[in-house]
């Protein structure tokens, strides 16, 4: 089947500039993951969709190339790529993917490694955990913490390169309204889009969210810049239970509490290679041995 080429960056006209930071995340995964880079155009369709873009003929000949080319992409690509079709499986892909790149940004910050590269990673793992809003609106506070650091850490790290000034490396403190307007101001660059009117997009006394899952949400608000839209239901696997099989409500609790630690040993083992990927030896380690830790306890 022949799939036709995604709109290009360069053809976004400004009432759909939002769409701009996960079409060039797309790009950027296109021979990395096609499934990553399928859902971050999806993300950035749905954007699209939430714009105002009434009565502009060149907005919605984009978007509907784009819907277009999502539906066609889908079709050819499925049967070799299950996450297509699985967002189940997708989900989990582009949150190993973003927690991925977080901790490598994270490393590199820590031992005072600041420069584009690094603005990169942070601002791209913060669109990854943004485009997980796709699959369900409620996300975990740990994915919250994480995403806010790393919009935050992309900016602050930028804003200070160009100054001309060395990064504090590690989690610090921002305060004082001339600092938060200044991060605004770049958040506009770095994302194509104004946050919306008083809501701050750079958080006061930003923390480093810890490894694991959090104990308390650290997130005071809605994704910042307009992008939250409504997320897709998520598809749940069905679940086959023999008709003799009727077990008792204390074994549904164990059976319950033992696929809840499966499915987050599972994810640090997809985080764990991932960060191999980016040839992060020490994360992945950290990873395999939390899932370790789950599975012995």
């Amino acid at each position: 089947m022949s799939v036709s080429n995604p709109p290009s960056v360069r053809d976004i006209p400004p009432p759909l500039k939002g769409m701009i930071p996960y079409l060039n995340a797309a790009v950027q995964f296109e021979k990395k993951d096609i499934v990553i880079s399928y859902y971050c155009r999806v993300y950035a369709a749905n954007i699209g969709i939430k714009s105002k873009t009434q009565g502009d003929p060149k907005a919605n000949s984009v978007l509907l190339s784009l819907m277009s080319h999502l539906e066609a992409f889908k079709k050819a690509n499925s049967a070799q790529h299950e996450g297509l079709s699985n967002e189940v499986i997708a989900e989990s892909k582009v949150e190993a993917q973003a927690v991925s790149l977080f901790s490598a940004a994270d490393k590199l910050d820590r031992s005072g490694t600041a420069n584009q590269n690094v603005v990169k990673m942070f601002f791209t793992a913060a669109k990854l955990f943004e485009v997980l809003t796709y699959f369900k609106e409620d996300v975990s506070d740990y994915v919250r913490s994480m995403y806010k650091y790393a919009a935050w850490k992309a900016t602050y790290i930028r804003s200070c390169l160009a100054k001309g000034e060395v990064p504090v490396p590690g989690p610090a403190t921002v305060e004082g309204s001339e600092e938060e307007h200044e991060f605004n101001e770049l958040l506009k660059q770095l994302d194509g889009e104004t946050p919306p009117t008083g809501q701050a997009a750079i958080p006061q006394n930003t923390q480093m969210p810890s490894v694991g899952p959090p104990t308390g949400s650290s997130f005071g608000g809605q994704f910042p810049s307009g992008t939250n839209p409504t997320a897709a239901p998520r598809q749940n696997l069905p679940q086959q239970t023999s008709q003799d099989e009727q077990p008792s409500s204390s074994t549904d609790n164990a059976n319950a509490k033992s696929g809840a630690e499966l499915e987050q040993a599972s994810k640090f083992c997809k985080f764990a290679q991932s960060s191999l990927m980016f040839n992060d030896v020490d994360t992945a380690v950290n990873y395999l041995e939390q899932a370790l830790a789950i599975l012995k306890s």
